[in-house]
């Protein structure tokens, strides 16, 4: 049934994308960053001896969103900032020329943000479900839960899937993340579900609850010890507003789940080894023992709650 659901979704996808190509409003924008960055003293520690850094950057990014009526969509393309020259350090015969965009090795302790390359940052179309009121924005977006504590892919973005709508003040939503794929042959991949629903007290403040269940088949984010499968769970509370001249966001959020854990089980096996008869007629039977693993469900400790953010 879910996978005749997602065929479906497929299909209205693909017709949207037919009736944007048709006729759409497009605008195209984007931006270049240029920085220079002098960093002195890097460390803390007097006995490391840290060389000053200086080097200048770019970022470029360009965007492209569509709209069509209820329908919209935006691919967002950007290179992170690069450092200029690096990517012409092998300089081979008399080229001196360097182009950005090339994966670039950090530099020494400042570095770069990432290893950077040009990349689609968001590629995503929105699309309205024919006479329900609900929206549903399928593919490569920026997202976050609440103001971002537990949850937070607003640099690079996440795959997902988002079922959401609006009722006046009131905002409900459904969130397939897919975090980590995997071997596309095997079960271990790394899914995240969430139930979101945010409810819009004034044009100042808003109040807002999320559940999330991650299922990490292979123990990827680290909620537990071990690659062992973890199901974890997030519930979170926020607030985001204005009171008065002051500017507040709070959140709150408790995390639970159980991981698997390998365990030896001993296990006694009887076995007639040897007989010896006396004169009270007792039979004495040697034991031997052997042991066994076998994989069981425990708590996830207090102490490894985990957020999931990017800078």
């Amino acid at each position: 049934m879910m996978k005749k659901f997602y065929v479906i979704l497929v299909v209205l996808a693909m017709v949207c994308i037919s009736s944007i190509a048709l006729a759409a409003d497009v605008a195209v924008g984007g931006s270049v960053s240029i920085r220079s960055r002098n960093f002195d003293t890097l460390s803390l520690d007097k006995n490391v001896k840290t060389s000053n850094q200086i080097d200048t950057q770019e970022r470029v990014m360009v965007n492209v969103d569509a709209k069509s009526g209820d329908i919209k969509a935006k691919i967002s393309i950007w290179n992170d900032f690069d450092t200029w020259g690096k990517a012409g350090s092998g300089i081979v015969g008399n080229t001196f020329e360097t182009s950005q965009g090339l994966t670039s090795t950090p530099v020494g302790t400042a570095g770069n943000y990432n290893k950077n390359t040009i990349a689609i940052r968001e590629s995503w179309i929105l699309f309205p479900v024919v006479n329900t009121g609900f929206f549903v924005k399928v593919g490569h977006q920026l997202l976050q839960l609440g103001n971002g504590l537990f949850f937070r892919s607003q640099h690079f973005g996440s795959d997902a899937w988002v079922i959401f709508r609006d009722d006046g003040p009131n905002h409900l939503g459904f969130v397939n993340v897919k975090f980590i794929e995997g071997n596309t042959s095997r079960s271990d991949d790394v899914d995240a579900y969430v139930l979101v629903d945010t409810y819009k007290i004034s044009d100042a403040a808003k109040v807002g609850i999320d559940i999330t269940a991650a299922n990490d088949r292979k123990n990827a984010l680290g909620l537990a010890g071990g690659t062992n499968e973890t199901q974890a769970q997030n519930i979170g509370v926020n607030f985001a507003g204005k009171l008065g001249p002051v500017n507040l966001k709070a959140q709150f959020d408790q995390q639970m789940g159980k991981a698997k854990q390998r365990i030896w089980v001993a296990r006694a096996q009887m076995r007639i080894s040897r007989v010896m008869r006396y004169g009270s007629g007792v039979i004495w039977r040697w034991i031997r023992s052997r042991s066994t693993s076998r994989l069981r469900w425990v708590p996830v400790r207090r102490s490894t709650r985990k957020t999931i953010t990017s800078l």
